[in-house]
């Protein structure tokens, strides 16, 4: 047999193998793909929402930049794009709480029969949402290193209102560091947007809970010269377990309290209330 006959042997072989194939793809439908077999997947609780603050402006230090030049109004102005819907109640007083979450607040201290700091904390925040009236506006923001937390944002204190703050005080998460001035400033927009719903009207509390010195970022003096000299907004400050002097511990501009146990946190925090009531009208605040 000759090298040619070899080659057109061996072809012929294995055109014959492939022929079958070659007719049969003009003829029928590739193959579907095979379906994985079905898993049975538990059931997945859905995942736990908290709406974390945007805002540009907020780094380690963070200022409110633009401002000092006196370019600042009561409210401030909406941005072009930006829709406000007007409050139906304009003349509401407002109480937006800002809560240290920070890692001392794990801590025992001056906790007496509660587990730390924070859960004494929860619990005397939950008493004061009950005193507060249905008719005024409650928000509640938790801070902690660079995590700002804006748990439940500025509404009426009705009872679906209050039942949901509740369940939010007890999603609070602790750990980080002290960034007390970035914080207020937050605390400052937050009010803002409020005021513009309200059209400057009504009455605006800050209200801080902490239990530590600032330790990231700026002094938050400079922020509270510039809530005291152009806004109505008070603020209000229960150093919770702080032994020393604190930034916050400005007579003259703050409502401070100390508190050393979970009873005069709660009275400190029942004050907030009685203080607002002694709240200067926007009138003699424009004059």
């Amino acid at each position: 047999m000759t090298i040619r006959q070899s080659f057109r042997l061996v072809f012929g072989f294995f055109l014959a193998l492939s022929l079958p194939g070659i007719i049969s793809c003009g003829d029928a439908p590739p193959p579907e793909k095979a379906s994985p077999p079905a898993v049975d997947q538990p059931a997945q609780a859905p995942p736990k929402v908290i709406k974390r603050i945007q805002d540009p402006r907020v780094t380690k230090d963070l200022e409110i930049s633009g401002l000092e030049a006196g370019q600042y109004s009561w409210p401030p102005v909406p941005e072009e794009q930006e829709v406000v819907d007007l409050s139906k109640e304009p003349f509401a007083k407002n109480y937006y709480v800002v809560l240290d979450g920070s890692g001392s607040m794990h801590e025992k201290d001056c906790a007496e029969n509660f587990r730390s700091k924070m859960d004494a904390a929860k619990k005397a925040l939950a008493d004061f949402v009950g005193l507060v009236p249905a008719e005024a506006n409650i928000g509640l923001m938790s801070f902690g290193g660079d995590r700002y937390l804006e748990q439940f944002p500025l509404r009426e204190n009705n009872s679906g209102n209050k039942n949901m703050f509740y369940k939010k005080i007890g999603e609070i998460p602790v750990g980080g560091g002290t960034p007390i001035h970035n914080a207020m400033v937050l605390g400052l927009r937050a009010i803002e947007k409020q005021a513009q719903k309200q059209l400057g009207y009504g009455e605006y509390n800050l209200v801080i809970i902490t239990d530590g010195e600032y330790n990231i970022g700026p002094d938050p003096r400079g922020v509270v010269n510039f809530i005291i000299k152009n806004t109505p907004i008070k603020i209000h400050t229960i150093g919770f377990c702080i032994r020393s002097g604190h930034s916050l511990n400005q007579p003259d501009k703050i409502y401070y309290k100390t508190a050393t146990n979970p009873a005069e946190l709660k009275e400190g925090l029942e004050s907030v209330l009685a203080e607002s009531e002694k709240f200067v009208d926007l009138d003699k605040f424009n004059q």
